[in-house]
């Protein structure tokens, strides 16, 4: 197993993220979620987890969660919520998250380090959080991402 120095294999398996928008946000989740519970969960879940983890992954996929956020992100109805966590689509505090966010993307691919990878789901947890007060079906994204990071976490432990 990695260690948080140690670069993670099959890093060819992701181009440097688009996050331009929300919506780009929960494209990249998805990815990466992908990743985690698929090709990279040799490496990053322990054997035992891997396929309640994969399973649980796949629930999200039928109806497609991330279709259903992404389609609520751009509904007029929930431009208030939005722009109340911080998070309207334009706003200089939405550029600025996501550009947070997109630099330590960058670096994970860059090095393919856990511990650069870890930084990544801390931040995505942030947006998460936010957007699932505005977005309540956001909420079921973010525990599947935490349950993953949780995941990462026991492995890279020990």
């Amino acid at each position: 197993m990695p260690g948080l120095a140690e670069p993670i294999e099959y890093k060819a398996a992701l181009e440097a993220p688009t996050l331009d928008t929300l919506e780009d946000l929960i494209d990249q989740v998805k990815i990466l979620l992908d990743k985690i519970t698929g090709v990279w969960g040799e490496l990053l879940i322990t054997s035992d987890r891997r396929t309640i983890m994969r399973d649980a992954y796949e629930e999200l996929l039928d109806p497609d969660v991330f279709e259903q956020a992404k389609f609520a992100i751009g509904e007029t109805a929930n431009a208030t919520a939005l722009q109340t966590v911080g998070l309207a689509p334009g706003s200089k505090q939405l550029e600025m998250k996501l550009s947070k966010g997109k630099s330590l993307w960058e670096k994970f691919f860059t090095s393919s380090k856990p511990r650069w990878l870890i930084r990544v789901l801390g931040w995505i947890n942030k947006l998460l959080g936010s957007l699932s007060a505005a977005i309540p079906i956001v909420e079921v994204i973010r525990e599947i991402k935490e349950a993953c990071e949780e995941e990462v976490k026991d492995v890279l432990d020990g």
